[in-house]
């Protein structure tokens, strides 16, 4: 079979587990990135410890990545997020199947397409023999950067439906977060960041106990977490006298997510800008409501019927009637949960998913 080189974060559980979905086909897995990867099925290729440095990284990066394209000679290369700064000149030189995982943050102008990376960031895209994207909103985003529109695949990625699903047993968190009995569970499962607005979320659930909701415990999130701004939540949290109904639940491990999602009547995001997040579709699938921030973003997605409840970025009131609304309408919840968990049975089914990706590869690969 193939010499596939992925390009991509492997201490990332969703493009770790991408990364190697070739292996099922029976290809052979390299894996370049910064530091190695730990998987015992590929050949890792990394940057020497002293390149990893962020300065040091962005300018040498591109050089070893040269060194293991010339090494590997790959029959495929696999990039996954489009915003890989300067290491887009060695794999625009490089002449054979490249595919490009395009996920959000690396397409939008106020990130991966923002001086001065977005030359390179347009560069790879227009290189690229397929871009895969997980939603219409994606689809245009990247269009902006050129006529890519014939290299365009839809590939949710997919999520694996018997671990995430609504009945599983969650006990043993509610016991391990001291959840008091017959509390709704709201759920903040994103990033550590101010980016995701975490500090709207808590002061808006303050509000909503201080003005009567249903009983209810916040659990928040600290993904890849900056340590000054999570203490700054926990000294929010006691200012507002809500110490005692927030959990600050660390950075868990992916496997662990089907049963906090599963545990969470309520699952809010309001980032300041997104794509489809992975951590979305999870919820859905566990039957957790949505209530969101109002992007185009997610747009596409509740087409498919009231399966959220969405309300302006950043808007604290809006926000707290939001929750309010969910707190009090479990009916609608229910239906909501119906609904979100067809959505995602039919276009975000893993063995569907990867059977796509694997099908890609074999096209660009001419079997």
């Amino acid at each position: 079979m193939a010499r596939l080189l992925i390009f991509g974060n492997p201490h990332s559980p969703l493009v770790a587990g991408r990364g190697r979905l070739g292996l099922q086909a029976g290809h052979e897995i390299h894996w370049f990135a910064a530091q190695p990867a730990p998987f015992p099925d590929v050949t890792a290729h990394a940057l020497p410890s002293w390149a990893r440095a962020p300065l040091a990284r962005s300018l040498l990066e591109p050089i070893f990545l040269q060194r293991a394209l010339r090494h590997v000679q790959p029959d495929l290369v696999h990039v996954h997020y489009a915003s890989k700064g300067l290491a887009a000149l060695p794999l625009a030189r490089w002449r054979g199947p490249l595919v490009v995982t395009a996920m959000g943050s690396d397409i939008t102008t106020t990130q991966g397409l923002q001086l001065p990376w977005a030359p390179f960031t347009r560069l790879l895209l227009k290189r690229a023999a397929a871009i895969t994207t997980k939603s219409d909103w994606m689809d245009s985003a990247v269009l902006q950067t050129g006529d890519t529109r014939d290299k365009l695949v839809r590939l949710t990625w997919g999520i694996d439906l018997g671990r995430f699903r609504p009945d599983l047993d969650t006990a043993a968190l509610r016991a391990r977060w001291e959840i008091p009995p017959g509390d709704l569970v709201f759920l903040d499962p994103r990033g550590g960041s101010a980016f995701y607005n975490k500090h709207i979320i808590l002061n808006a659930f303050a509000d909503y106990l201080q003005g009567g909701g249903p009983p209810a415990t916040l659990l928040v999130a600290e993904v890849a977490a900056e340590p000054g701004f999570i203490a700054r939540l926990k000294r929010l949290a006691e200012d507002r006298g809500i110490a005692d109904r927030v959990r600050f639940i660390g950075q868990l491990p992916h496997a662990e997510m089907p049963e906090v999602f599963a545990l969470a009547d309520v699952t809010v995001m309001m980032p300041e800008s997104d794509g489809l997040p992975q951590s979305l579709l999870e919820a859905l699938a566990c039957g957790s409501f949505p209530v969101l921030g109002d992007l185009p973003q997610y747009a596409e997605l509740l087409q498919a019927g009231p399966l959220a409840r969405r309300v302006p970025v950043g808007d604290q009131n809006a926000l707290r009637a939001a929750l309010r609304w969910a707190a009090e309408n479990p009916a609608d919840r229910q239906q909501a949960a119906v609904l979100g968990r067809a959505y995602v049975e039919q276009h975000a089914d893993e063995r569907r998913e990867t059977e796509k990706l694997l099908a890609l590869y074999a096209r660009l690969l001419g079997e």
